[in-house]
């Protein structure tokens, strides 16, 4: 850069007098971090200057960790399975008990929430409900949101919640220690290859990495249960001082902690949804499907609630009315045959479900008579108050002409109208006689 500035100005610099002396650019090493923020984000937010977090005064299933983490072990190679395998892991930050669920994907796939239910449902069956759940600032294997469903099982009274840690803040998470120490324990385990898979470990130079030697059901037990039992074992420093998590949850137990047992029907209900429908012909859509039950068929209102399952899938949907009231269990509407006689039979069967229904409804409400009632509230309501005249619109002789023909009743008019015959034949005959006294009188003058 010197050497270019010096000849831009006119001058040859002779060789080595422009290079820069190391402890100058040593001097100046400290721009290396802005490089570091501005492209290794990880590395720079990893000297960033924290606070210190203590475990003392938790109990167990005060805070939850929950995390995904990569097997680093070579699979045996089965169609259409991954050879890496992944862990749904949840850290009990009290205790520092793990629990460890190996999840073998499909090519293609990862991990999905249906994956992370399966595994908070087997922890909580084992170790009871937590209090708070503290998990990555990302979402791409949708924790919170799954979470969600799961604080309906103890309520929103504002002890139970989710944390996220900061972005790029791996301390924030004991669990990153805690995957540290995993790896010193699997590194000992057949199949493991390391964490890069540009460098594999391998059992011989120039070779191939060896893959584990078992089922996925095989490795499945050596991890979730033989890995997780060591780890459990395993003195720490640090927050446990010296003690094994299994000690320390011992300590607990002895001191009175009791956990908060989770009923396996409490979670099918929590992970589903409440979603309205309309109840055409007493059956409802869901899914692209018909549903129906004798409950929908008596059903008289126009919406229902139904329960649809997130992860699983149910032969039966649970609705409920409008009020959160359960009426019954809907299963998939059946299609008769044009000419099928069980068809009529079950649309008669129906029909009558309907008229009970409605029977029922019509017996549980008093008769009443309508036109009694609006008489009897046109008596008790509010009289109208009669207004003094202040002036008057008087009409033209033009238009008592009209409303008067307008006002003529039908008696009027035929009296009228028999009159106006009267006169006419008066009129005629008085004509005639003056016609035949005019014609005599000129005959007699002829005569």
């Amino acid at each position: 850069m010197l050497e270019k500035i010096a000849r831009e100005h006119g001058h040859e610099p002779p060789p080595g007098v422009c290079d820069v002396p190391l402890h100058i650019a040593k001097s100046e090493s400290v721009y290396r971090r802005v490089g570091e923020f501005k492209k290794d984000r990880k590395k720079f937010e990893d000297d960033r200057p924290g606070v210190r977090r203590t475990i003392e005064g938790l109990e167990p299933m005060d805070i939850i960790i929950g995390d995904v983490h990569p097997l680093d072990f070579l699979l045996p190679d089965v169609e259409g399975f991954q050879r890496y395998a992944k862990a749904i892991c949840w850290l009990d930050v009290a205790t520092h008990r793990l629990w460890i669920t190996v999840v073998f994907l499909p090519k293609g796939e990862g991990i999905r929430r249906e994956h992370v239910t399966a595994s908070m449902k087997a922890m909580c069956a084992a170790w009871g409900f937590f209090r708070t759940l503290y998990i990555d600032n990302g979402s791409e294997y949708g924790f919170a949101e799954l979470i969600e469903d799961g604080m309906k099982l103890v309520g929103q009274d504002g002890r139970h919640c989710v944390i996220r840690a900061i972005e790029y803040n791996a301390r924030a998470k004991s669990i990153e220690g805690v995957f540290a120490i995993l790896r010193h324990i699997l590194a000992k385990l057949p199949g493991h290859v390391g964490g890069d898979r540009m460098k594999s470990k391998v059992a011989n130079v120039g070779k191939a990495p060896i893959a584990y030697g078992g089922s996925h059901a095989q490795f499945r037990e050596m991890i979730e249960i033989g890995v997780r039992s060591q780890y459990h074992n395993m003195p720490q420093r640090g927050a446990l001082a010296g003690r094994s998590p299994l000690e320390v949850y011992n300590q607990a137990v002895a001191a009175g902690w009791h956990k908060t047992e989770v009923d396996e029907d409490a979670f099918l209900v929590a992970f589903s949804t409440e979603e309205t429908r309309y109840v055409r012909q007493g059956r409802v859509s869901v899914g692209g499907r018909l549903w129906t039950c004798d409950a929908l068929m008596s059903y008289l209102g126009a919406r229902v609630v139904v329960l649809i399952p997130k992860f699983e899938h149910w032969d039966r949907l649970p609705i409920k009315d409008e009020r959160g009231r359960l009426l019954g269990f809907a299963e998939e509407d059946r299609a008769y045959g044009f000419l099928d006689e069980a068809g009529a039979k079950e649309s008669g069967r129906r029909g009558k479900l309907r008229l009970a229904a409605v029977r029922a409804l019509d017996a549980s409400a008093p008769t009443i008579d309508a036109e009694a009632e609006l008489m009897e509230l046109a008596r008790e309501a509010p009289k109208e108050l009669l207004a003094p005249i202040g002036a008057r619109v008087t009409a033209s002789d033009e238009a008592r002409a009209i409303a008067k023909g307008v006002k003529e009743s039908p008696k009027a008019k035929r009296e009228r109208e028999l009159a106006e015959r009267q006169r006419e034949v008066e009129q005629r005959e008085a004509l005639g006689a003056e016609f035949f006294a005019k014609l005599a009188a000129r005959k007699a003058k002829e005569a």
